[in-house]
């Protein structure tokens, strides 16, 4: 009875690890993407009840800022950035386009953001 169990989950991982695709190739575009959110939440505390007692749970801020080119989306939580877009919905901001290729046909893209934050 081990036996078989043991062969047949060998079999499920050789079936989930044969069916990868491999990356062919990548390539970087610099491109203009646009500032299409913001979002601003402030720090809170969650009161968790255990038993007798109460545990505060902190929560931090969250100071987000959207950026989006041609469907591809980044998000990025930081205090500066949103600070200086907040009020600049629609402003543009240069990002390197990463495109990957496999193996089977198919490609995944997503973006990076390339000025530095400090």
């Amino acid at each position: 009875m081990k036996k078989i169990i043991i062969l047949a989950l060998i079999a499920v991982m050789l079936f989930c690890f044969a069916g990868c695709a491999k990356l062919i190739s990548t390539e970087t575009q610099e491109v203009e993407a646009t500032v299409t959110d913001v979002y601003y939440q402030g720090a809170w505390v969650q009161m968790i009840p255990t038993g007798k007692t109460v545990i505060p749970i902190s929560h931090p801020a969250q100071h987000k800022v959207t950026f989006t080119y041609e469907n591809v989306t980044l998000t990025v939580n930081d205090k500066e950035l949103y600070d200086r877009y907040k009020d600049n919905i629609g402003a543009t901001v240069k990002c390197d386009l990463i495109i990957e290729y496999y193996d089977d046909g198919s490609t995944w893209r997503k973006l990076e953001l390339k000025e530095e934050v400090n």
